[in-house]
């Protein structure tokens, strides 16, 4: 998985367990979990995506990215 994070992938695993009865699901539900696969996901930049943000800095406009990823 180091392999697709370097490569600009996120890597996101999927795991679930029986929950008979749960209205609400949280932290403390986080056990006993059985994997069912990895979802690989690769979303690379636009080719043009430098030209824009170079025109953007010139206009003055700060770019912000929130993303919520971790690096490793």
């Amino acid at each position: 998985m180091q392999a697709q994070f370097a490569a600009g992938g996120r890597v996101v695993a999927v795991a679930s367990r029986p929950a008979p009865g749960s209205t609400e699901i949280g932290g403390s539900d986080e056990h006993d979990l059985v994997l069912a696969g990895f979802l690989d996901f690769l979303d690379r930049p636009k080719a043009d995506a430098a030209e824009a943000l170079r025109r953007l800095a010139e206009l003055g406009i700060t770019v912000k990215v929130a993303t919520g990823t971790t690096p490793g």
